[in-house]
């Protein structure tokens, strides 16, 4: 499978360094560009900018640290993809992230994660 993870920090990294050990295909865009280094070493795929998401992946995943950058993201996006976010926000966050999701037509499911990012590896 193809994925595109957007947020590379703790719980992102994770998630990528467990998907590529699995053998998928994963590209990912942080903006911290300092984080790309471990990861590329590992088979990932970086990208300059969120928009950058290859149209064709199976999953985009979010994992960023609020409903502002969501937003921001859902915006540059150009994917039917299935959106799986991982933010972590309360509920007007979430109102308006969803608001963003029916304007843009987008195809998004928030998920809950346990455990931390030691555990998404």
């Amino acid at each position: 499978m193809k994925f595109c993870i957007v947020g590379l920090g703790r719980m992102g990294r994770g998630i990528a360094v467990n998907l590529l050990g699995r053998g998928h295909v994963v590209y990912g865009y942080d903006v911290n560009k300092s984080v790309y280094q471990s990861l590329t070493n590992l088979g990932l795929r970086a990208l300059n900018d969120a928009s950058e998401c290859p149209t064709d992946v199976d999953y985009v995943i979010l994992a960023l640290p609020t409903g502002n950058e969501v937003i921001d993201v859902l915006k540059q996006l150009h994917t039917k993809s299935t959106i799986l976010d991982t933010t972590t926000m309360g509920i007007e966050e979430l109102n308006e992230v969803l608001n963003t999701v029916n304007r843009e037509g987008l195809n998004y499911l928030t998920v809950r994660l346990e455990g931390g990012p030691k555990q998404a590896e």
